[in-house]
C-alpha cells in the first residue's frame, strides 16, 4: 500500500491531499486567514541546525521560522531511549514534512513536530507509528479493552490509531468507517 501526501499553497489557502495507491483519499483545505496554524501540516525547509538547542529552524512560509526540537523530530521510547542529536537527523537545506503543535508567539516561530497526526471525530491517525492506544480519559476498563481490540483489528498498515474520548461506546462499524475515511482499508 502506498500513501502519498501532496501540499499546494496558494493565495489565502493551503490544500493537503492524501492519496492511497494513487487514488485521492482525503483533502484538507486550510484557509490562511484563520488565526491558528495548530494541526496544520507543512512542507518546510531546514534553515538552521542549532546543536546547542538540539533543534532545527524550519521555513514553513510564515513570518518566523518554526522551531523543531530533536525530541519532536523522531519517535522513540521516552522511558528507555534518548533522542538522537539534531545534527544526526537533519542538515541545512533539507526538506521536511512537519505539523504545527503551537502557534507563533511573541516573535518566536511556531513549535513543530514530524510526528504527524490526523484527527477525526472518534479517532486520530498516526502515520508511521503502528501502535494503538486509547485516551487516558476513558477510565472504564471494559470500554478501554473493547476499543483497544477494535483498534488492533483495523490497524493494517504502517499507521496506528488513538481512540479519542468521544469514541466511548461508538459502534465498531462507526469506528471502522472512520478509520477507512482516514486512509485505512
Amino acid at each position: 500500500m502506498t500513501l502519498e501526501v501532496f501540499i499546494r499553497t496558494g493565495p489565502g489557502e493551503r490544500r493537503v491531499s492524501l492519496t492511497k495507491n494513487g487514488k485521492l483519499n482525503r483533502v484538507q483545505i486550510d484557509r490562511t486567514s484563520e488565526k491558528s496554524a495548530v494541526d496544520g501540516i507543512y512542507f518546510g525547509r531546514i534553515t538552521e541546525v542549532n546543536r546547542s538547542l538540539n533543534a532545527a529552524f524550519v521555513d514553513i512560509g510564515m513570518d518566523n521560522a518554526g522551531f523543531l526540537a530533536a525530541v519532536d523530530a523522531q519517535s522513540f521510547d521516552h522511558s528507555r531511549e534518548r533522542p538522537k542529536p539534531i545534527g544526526q537527523l537533519f542538515s541545512e537545506g533539507e526538506t521536511v514534512l512537519v505539523q504545527v503543535t503551537r502557534d507563533s508567539l511573541n516573535g518566536k516561530g511556531a513549535k513543530l513536530t514530524t510526528n504527524l497526526s490526523i484527527s477525526a471525530f472518534n479517532l486520530v491517525l498516526k502515520p508511521g507509528r503502528p501502535e494503538t492506544s486509547v485516551s487516558r480519559q476513558i477510565e472504564d476498563q471494559k470500554e478501554r479493552d473493547r476499543l483497544g481490540h477494535i483498534l488492533q483489528e483495523i490497524s493494517l498498515f504502517d499507521a496506528g490509531f488513538i481512540a479519542r474520548t468521544r469514541a466511548t461506546f461508538a459502534s465498531q462499524k462507526a469506528l471502522v468507517r472512520e478509520a477507512e475515511m482516514l486512509g485505512e482499508d
